[in-house]
């Protein structure tokens, strides 16, 4: 019975640690732009070094934060794609937060792997799990500040659009649209 039950845990882990955990995937995005589409490139390498890193990670914090900063960075990138115009607000992005995020999970990996872990891998270690969260917000705010200009044009449609239909006699009420 005990071994059985030992070999119902056991397919169970196999399970969930290689067969469960889905692998984000980096699908190339470009805009036409060939300075654009290049950093995209370089970019993407990177978000394929995180990937790759983050399947040797073993703390599940680590690996949940640095597959969220895989997947905002993609929706970042398809953004850009349809809106090139964005490009100049994001050169941190491109030039410092992807690459100071697989520094981050490269040192984080080789301090994981230490058998015996003193006071300063600890301490690095949960300076770096804390930073790579921090990273992830900032990402959110970076990609919801993308749609700022969207938001503010589809505000000024239905402005316009509320407006015509209550001088047309259109609406039921005198309730904006918006409401």
């Amino acid at each position: 019975m005990w071994k059985f039950l030992g070999i119902v845990a056991g397919i169970f882990v196999i399970y969930f640690l290689f067969i469960k955990r889905k692998k984000a995937e980096i699908n190339p995005v470009t805009c036409g732009d060939t300075k654009i589409d290049g950093a995209i490139k370089e970019a993407q390498e990177l978000l394929r070094q995180l990937n790759t890193m983050s399947w040797k990670i073993i703390n599940n914090r680590v690996r949940k934060s640095t597959r969220e900063i895989i997947e905002i960075s993609q929706n970042i990138f398809i953004k850009l794609s349809k809106k090139p115009s964005l490009f100049s607000s994001l050169s941190r992005f491109f030039n410092h937060y992807l690459p100071t995020a697989v520094k981050l999970l490269t040192n984080y990996s080789d301090m994981e792997k230490q058998k015996i872990k003193g006071e300063n891998i600890v301490s690095s270690m949960h300076k770096i799990e804390d930073t790579l969260d921090v990273l992830k917000e900032a990402l959110e705010k970076q990609l919801d500040a993308l749609f700022k200009e969207t938001t503010l044009d589809l505000e000024l449609d239905m402005d316009v659009l509320d407006q015509v239909l209550k001088k047309e006699g259109l609406t039921e009420n005198e309730q904006d649209l918006k409401n």
